[in-house]
């Protein structure tokens, strides 16, 4: 049996990399709302995908649940808001959020796409 590493095991590498780990914020207009959210990580990804399970819609609505925080750090939603995300927004509108966010991190100098 794997145990895991202990924090004071861990390689200080990521304790140089990780103390400026970043919050992002951006208005969502149609909600006129100020939302907050941390970079994409692999975990959020893998996250996103086992309960999307391959459905568009819910993948956006998923990646909302995940990432979304409001101005005190706390998650604006949980699983069980998804069916209301997806019955009372419109997939154009959830799916501008998302795009957004992606450009936010891309503004200030995160590119996901290599470029």
């Amino acid at each position: 049996m794997a145990t895991k590493k202990k924090d004071k095991d861990r390689n200080p590498i990521f304790d140089q990399i990780l103390k400026d780990k970043k919050t992002y914020q951006m208005q969502v207009e149609s909600w006129d709302k100020k939302v907050f959210f941390n970079q994409f990580t692999l975990m959020d990804a893998d996250w996103i995908a086992r309960h999307a399970q391959g459905e568009d819609g819910a993948t956006v609505a998923y990646t909302l649940i995940c990432k979304l925080l409001d101005e005190e750090g706390n998650k604006m939603f949980t699983v069980a808001d998804k069916q209301i995300l997806m019955r009372n927004f419109s997939s154009e509108e959830l799916s501008n959020i998302a795009v957004q966010m992606r450009k936010t991190m891309t503004a200030d100098g995160i590119d996901y796409e290599g470029k």
